[in-house]
């Protein structure tokens, strides 16, 4: 029995020497069985200074070259090469069709060429709708607040939420929740109204209707992260220029 055991630990180390055992293992980051907790540890004690400064970080499609269908390797690598992007922007404005391309070549890019392989969050503008050609547009927030409709938004914010998950984007900015007191202001048209009750009512059904609901446990098929725009105070800037500073007493905002 003595020699059997020995000769087990022998042929366990020579396993292990050689990687016959573990040859099949994952990183712990990768590893979908794990707790997110233990993953995103396990990734952040991989990553250098440079990786965590480049996930803050906003690149865009608009540069990848796509012919026959796929985005040619030549400008994924002159563009994305050795970056990891924590959000990529798609090209508003551009074709639907192009983005979904890129969104999908971009992603696989990134997984098996970076040194993480860690995917982007795809992002688009979609406070009336997708902004690409060949997706639907809707009415400006400023129109839709008019109609007084909860409902109704919910189910337009739905299909903006199909248009933009099928192109790749996992997140949408829009609704803004600003509020139109001011019609000179550069943004009036991307609010829903200058009443407090009406603006949240209106983009909290816009929400609904782009993320589903129970977000908190993951996103449903279909549905997309919205983004609360823009920031406190932002629609009410001095002069109402787009941009500008805002002068508000603490009872006033």
């Amino acid at each position: 029995m003595f020699h059997l055991k020995n000769w087990g630990v022998t042929i366990l180390l020579t396993f292990l020497a050689t990687g016959i055992i573990g040859a099949n293992t994952i990183d712990p980051y990768r590893d979908p069985r794990l707790p997110v907790e233990r993953r995103v540890a396990d990734l952040l004690s991989r990553m250098t200074i440079e990786e965590k400064c480049e996930q803050l970080q906003q690149m865009d499609v608009a540069r990848l070259q796509v012919f026959d269908g796929v985005v040619s390797p030549e400008s994924l690598e002159r563009v994305f090469k050795g970056k990891t992007p924590g959000v990529v922007m798609l090209d508003q404005g551009g074709d639907i069709t192009s983005n979904t391309i890129k969104s999908r070549d971009l992603q696989n890019f990134l997984r098996k060429n970076s040194r993480l392989g860690i995917p982007a969050l795809f992002v688009t503008g979609g406070t009336q709708g997708v902004i690409a050609q060949g997706a639907t547009i809707f009415p400006s927030p400023i129109a839709l607040g008019a109609t007084w409709n909860p409902p109704l938004i919910r189910e337009m914010s739905a299909k903006i939420a199909d248009e933009a998950s099928a192109m790749g984007a996992a997140q949408v900015l829009g609704p803004s929740f600003a509020l139109g007191r001011d019609p000179r202001f550069g943004g009036i048209e991307l609010c829903f109204g200058e009443c407090p009750t009406l603006v949240t009512e209106m983009g909290l059904a816009y929400l609904d209707g782009l993320q589903g609901k129970g977000v908190a446990s993951g996103l449903p098929p279909n549905k997309v992260f919205g983004t609360a725009l823009h920031f406190t105070g932002w629609g009410v800037p001095s002069g109402g220029l787009f941009g500008a500073e805002v002068s508000l007493s603490s009872r006033s905002l």
